[in-house]
């Protein structure tokens, strides 16, 4: 089962706030690297950036909470889950967070609300990745149930694929998630997956 750890830790180099942006951590700079705060609590599932940066998301074994990354030592904000929540997405527009569990629900959350607005009904196994499409009009999920499924950002499914051999091998939507705090967190190795999901602007193509 995919784990972050206790906590997801964020490690910062210390150097001033411009030369920050794609600054390469060497056995030289290694000493200025410190600890800022340790986010969520419980054991953390997932983590999700805006596209702008200007918010951070961490689901854990308890809720999701909520930092506004201009001042990540600030207390964030929570909401609270009587579920087991174990992928999750940001809506571009910073609205709605796509919010998978193990039973194979995903939980649309509105975040100003801070509650459960509607839910997408498919898949039949823990959630395992969850991403919307740059413009927020789709809506990708995997599963251990060996499928990924497209959705529009209503909640209808448009689309149902699944995975050959599916017993062994589990799709992924998972890319590289730029953070504009630190470096992407590599995926964990699940073995070579057979199916490959790519939102577009206004479609998607999946590919083996």
């Amino acid at each position: 089962m995919r784990r972050l750890g206790l906590f997801l830790l964020i490690l910062w180099v210390m150097l001033p706030t411009a030369a920050q942006e794609g600054v390469v951590l060497t056995p030289a700079n290694s000493t200025t690297v410190r600890e800022v705060k340790r986010f969520g609590r419980g054991s953390a599932r997932d983590v999700a950036f805006l596209p702008d940066g200007s918010m951070m998301a961490v689901a854990s074994s308890v809720g999701v909470w909520l930092y506004d990354t201009a001042d990540l030592l600030a207390e964030p904000r929570f909401i609270q889950s009587n579920y087991t929540p174990t992928a999750l997405a940001l809506a571009p527009n910073g609205r709605t967070i796509a919010l998978g569990d193990s039973r194979g629900v995903v939980h649309m959350i509105d975040v100003e609300a801070g509650s459960e607005r509607s839910s997408l009904l498919g898949h039949s196994a823990y959630i395992t990745e969850v991403a919307y499409s740059p413009n927020g009009r789709f809506i990708a999920t995997t599963s251990f149930d060996g499928t990924a499924r497209l959705w529009d950002s209503g909640g209808v499914l448009r689309q149902t694929i699944t995975a050959p051999g599916r017993s062994h091998r589990w799709p992924s939507t998972r890319t590289a998630r730029a953070s504009p705090l630190a470096q992407p967190i590599p995926p964990p190795n699940y073995g070579t997956s057979p199916l490959a999901c790519r939102l577009m602007s206004s479609s998607a193509i999946v590919h083996r």
